[in-house]
């Protein structure tokens, strides 16, 4: 079972690259890292000597809820199947870490399963952000703070905006059912080729999704969704998002909460989110391995 991890970091800091490279180690696996172009690519320069990483050639600006997400992990994955022959891809990001040990890790990759959360029907605020037309892959028009002179429109934010024009007077491609979930999965090689094949030749579905919000969400899972493939489908990652008044992820930190977790969700497989420059963290990381 060889393994491609896609992990897309985003936060200046190889730590957490280098304890996912240690647990992975332990396995057929194989990381192939998108470094987010937003940031200065050489502080991952030194995982080049790690021999189970890559540091991908092409990197994208990536904005929340922009299509550029989805960018950057196709270009993942057609890298990664030309590095390799790979039976599993997983998408994650360098503060996540495994819930379980590298033998319960490669069993659960080993069934026939796609582990990714895909919900439908769905509420009219899912299918809002699919019908109503977004453009969030500019530091013009991004959710984020950037700095007023970082905000100008540039040459490449008005093609763009022509073409999403363009599909607006055109009408996006009509779906019977939008499908939705959490963006982080680990597909099998078959449903990854599927993704592919549509992503590829469905021009006019890919580029409403492209002017829609949050597509990661969204895309993969409508593609999957309405393929009607017959392969069961478990939940993958978990996140804590109740601890906080505001909508935002609770931080684990604590060994011991990150035992709690894996006692509670057994059949999950990856948490998100974690302190990277956590000693408990790395601790309960190195309880997996033993």
């Amino acid at each position: 079972m060889k393994v491609a991890v896609i992990c897309l970091a985003y936060l200046g800091d190889p730590s957490g690259i280098y304890l996912l490279s240690k647990y992975f180690a332990h396995m057929d696996a194989h990381l192939f890292l998108h470094v987010d172009a937003k940031v200065p690519v050489e502080p991952y320069e030194s995982l080049k000597n790690e021999p189970n990483v890559t540091l991908l050639p092409c990197r994208h600006e990536i904005f929340w809820g922009g299509f550029n997400t989805v960018r950057a992990t196709v270009s993942a994955i057609e890298f990664a199947q030309e590095f390799g022959d790979f039976d599993r891809f997983v998408l994650t990001t360098e503060d996540s870490i495994p819930l379980v040990t590298p033998t319960e890790l490669a069993r659960g990759f080993a069934s026939d399963v796609d582990w990714i959360a895909i919900h439908a029907p769905n509420p009219q605020w899912v299918w809002q952000r699919y019908e109503k037309f977004f453009f969030l892959d500019s530091r013009a028009t991004s959710f984020r703070y950037f700095e007023v002179e970082e905000r100008s429109i540039t040459e490449g934010d008005l093609s763009q905006l022509d073409r999403m024009r363009q599909l607006a007077a055109e009408g996006k491609t009509e779906l019977p059912e939008i499908y939705h979930g959490c963006g982080w999965w680990a597909l099998t090689r078959e449903t990854i080729q599927t993704i592919l094949d549509r992503h590829r030749s469905d021009n006019r579905l890919r580029e409403s999704f492209e002017f829609s919000a949050i597509p990661e969400e969204q895309y993969f899972h409508t593609i999957i969704g309405m393929a009607e493939i017959d392969r069961p489908r478990k939940h993958f990652m978990y996140v804590d998002w109740d601890r906080h008044d505001e909508i935002k992820p609770y931080i684990f930190s604590e060994r011991e909460e990150l035992r709690g977790v894996r006692k509670e969700h057994p059949d999950l497989l990856l948490v998100r989110k974690v302190s990277m420059h956590s000693e408990e963290v790395a601790s309960f990381v190195d309880e997996l391995l033993e």
